[in-house]
C-alpha cells in the first residue's frame, strides 16, 4: 500500500485541533500555510541530515567535448557525487579546488575528478570536471533535493511522488501546533514532549536503513573485495 501524501489542508486541520484553535482568528489562511511549510521544512531537514541516502535522487546529464563543468538542478539541497554511465561506469573522485593539478585541468581526457563550487549570482552550484572532456560523456548525478510542501500539493512534476513512512506527518502537526500555541502564549510543554517522542520514533523506524546495514563491498577486477564507506568519494 503506497504511503499517503502530506496534504497541507489536512496538516492545518490536525494542527489546529491539537492547538485547540479550530476557527481561531489569530491566524490567517496564508499564515497557516506558511507555518505548515516551515514545520515541514524543519521535519525534512531533520530527516535528511540523519538519513540522506534514503532520499537520494539520481538524474542523468551529459557533457560534450571541451566541457569543463555542468550546473546542478536548482532544487539541489545536497550533492553526493557523479558516476559515468558509459564505459566502466566508475565514480568520479571528489577533490577540492586547491588539489587540482594544472596538468590535469588543462588537458583533455576522460573526466576522472570533480569539485563543486558556488557562485553568488547563480541559482545552483557548478560541478567542475577534470580533465576537460575529450568526447561526449553521460553521467548519473546523485543529489538530495529540497522539496516544498506547496509543490507536493500542487502536482508539480515528480515532486508529487514524495512519500514518508506512516506517522511521520505527526511530527509536522505537533511542530505547527506548538507555534500556534506560542502565539496564544499558552503552555506548549505537553506538545513539545510529544514532538520529542515522535522525533525518537522517527530515528528508530529508520535505523534499518542506516546503522543496521553492513558496509558495502566492491569487487575490483583482479583484486580482493574491498569494503568502503562512501561510494561517492571513491573510484572503482
Amino acid at each position: 500500500m503506497p504511503q499517503p501524501r502530506i496534504e497541507i489542508s489536512a496538516i492545518i486541520a490536525r494542527a489546529s485541533a491539537r492547538a485547540d484553535m479550530v476557527g481561531s482568528d489569530l491566524w490567517s489562511s496564508a499564515e497557516l500555510i506558511d507555518l505548515a511549510e516551515a514545520s515541514f521544512q524543519k521535519f525534512y531537514l531533520q530527516a535528511v541530515s540523519k538519513y540522506e541516502d534514503y532520499f537520494l535522487f539520481t538524474t542523468g546529464t551529459a557533457v560534450v567535448r571541451g566541457a569543463t563543468q555542468f550546473t546542478l538542478d536548482v532544487t539541489t539541497l545536497k550533492f553526493r557525487g557523479v558516476r559515468h554511465t558509459n564505459g566502466s561506469k566508475e565514480f568520479l573522485r571528489k577533490i577540492d579546488l586547491h588539489e587540482v593539478p594544472l596538468a590535469t585541468s588543462s588537458g583533455e581526457g576522460r573526466p576522472k575528478c570533480y569539485s563543486v563550487r558556488l557562485s553568488p549570482t547563480a541559482l545552483a552550484p557548478y560541478v567542475d570536471i577534470y580533465p576537460t572532456a575529450d568526447a561526449t560523456y553521460a553521467f548519473d548525478v546523485h543529489t538530495i533535493p529540497i522539496y516544498s510542501l506547496r509543490d507536493i500539493n500542487s502536482g508539480a512534476g515528480a515532486q508529487t511522488s514524495l512519500r514518508y513512512l506512516a506517522g511521520w506527518d505527526q511530527y509536522i502537526v505537533l511542530d505547527m501546533a506548538i507555534a500556534m500555541k506560542d502565539r496564544e502564549e499558552s503552555d506548549c510543554s505537553v506538545l513539545m514532549a510529544e514532538r520529542a517522542d515522535w522525533s525518537q520514533l522517527m530515528e528508530k523506524s529508520m535505523a534499518s536503513f542506516d546503522l543496521g546495514e553492513p558496509p558495502a563491498v566492491v569487487q575490483r577486477a583482479g583484486r580482493i573485495q574491498d569494503p568502503y564507506a562512501d561510494p561517492f568519494s571513491e573510484v572503482f
